[in-house]
């Protein structure tokens, strides 16, 4: 599998805490982001950030639903015109990703 790539079924690193799914790389960066120079909790919350956890991550775009699809696109939009946004995001891929 490449960069980006998806596969049908729930993600590999949906994880049952506290009686809600959760995402276990934020949970536990260590168990999935092998060999990274950065504490867990650098590459859990900028982890957080970059998949929206907290901003209805997995709830948008999943459904054909003109609606969503518009929500989506608004929040894309949003996002590529917050300077601020962009440089955390770029940021957070340097430091979970190393790019």
């Amino acid at each position: 599998m490449s960069w980006g790539e998806t596969v049908p079924g729930p993600c590999p690193a949906l994880t049952e805490y506290q009686g809600q799914l959760q995402c276990g790389v934020v949970l536990k960066p260590e168990k999935y982001l092998k060999n990274r120079p950065f504490p867990n909790k650098v590459l859990s919350r900028n982890f957080a950030f970059m998949i929206g956890a907290g901003n209805g991550c997995d709830e948008i775009g999943y459904d054909e639903d003109p609606e969503e699809d518009s929500k989506l696109k608004e929040m894309y939009e949003g996002f590529l015109e917050d300077e601020e946004l962009m440089a955390k995001y770029q940021r957070a891929m340097k430091i979970v990703h190393g790019l």
